[in-house]
């Protein structure tokens, strides 16, 4: 098990993501500038289509992943669980898709919601470190987990505060994911993306970096 620092009390960055749960269009136009997350979609569909009927998505943030993914959701029967750190965003996808299964959680410490499929992105680098995070997106995935960095991982681990020190910023040494991965019985690829040929919104990541780990099948 990795850990590379210690976490902290979530509620100053609970604070910051309910105060951006008050812009109700936060994160809706970023999500098709991006070639890592068009991938991270096609990656979905293709788990769906081989069997997978249930997927927890940590951080929904503005929806727009559950929008774009709606018509493999509906036509396959998925179970779909919305998972956010900030109340507002909750409230929003029960008011937008009040069949699914919307849970207000702190992944750095509560318990694991487990599906076949766990989906996130731009998380991560947003938690005081590593782990335990991306400890609970594996535990959590039966099958697979699907995330998008859009800070890619590097050759060292740079931990970065900004607003007042406690929101972070962080890019992990690609090593350190591998190895979690691995050591919780997944295998992983790590694919880096330049968005500049697609992106005309200058709000949006210029290189981000799709993880996709598969749980080892055992026999």
């Amino acid at each position: 098990m990795i850990s590379d620092f210690e976490i902290q009390s979530p509620s100053d960055n609970r604070a910051f993501w309910e105060e951006k749960a008050k812009h109700k269009r936060y994160l809706h136009h970023l999500s098709n500038r991006s070639y890592a997350r068009v991938n991270a979609r096609d990656d979905i569909v293709r788990l769906i289509r081989d069997g997978a009927r249930s997927i927890v998505e940590v951080g929904v943030g503005g929806g727009y992943e559950r929008i774009a993914l709606d018509g493999v959701i509906k036509s396959k029967g998925v179970k779909y669980t919305g998972v956010d750190l900030a109340l507002g965003f909750v409230q929003r996808g029960r008011q937008k898709f009040p069949n699914d299964n919307w849970v207000q959680a702190d992944i750095t410490r509560d318990p694991l919601i487990e599906a076949d499929i766990v989906y996130s992105q731009h998380v991560l680098e947003h938690c005081p470190g590593l782990s335990p995070a991306l400890d609970w997106m594996l535990q959590s995935a039966r099958k697979a987990l699907v995330y998008v960095f859009f800070i890619p991982p590097g050759e060292t681990q740079e931990i970065r505060r900004r607003h007042r020190g406690w929101l972070f910023s962080n890019r992990y040494a690609e090593r350190a994911v591998e190895a979690l991965c691995v050591d919780l019985g997944f295998s992983c690829t790590i694919e880096h993306f330049d968005n500049r040929p697609m992106s005309l919104n200058r709000h949006a990541a210029n290189d981000e970096a799709l993880l996709y780990a598969e749980r080892f099948q055992t026999c």
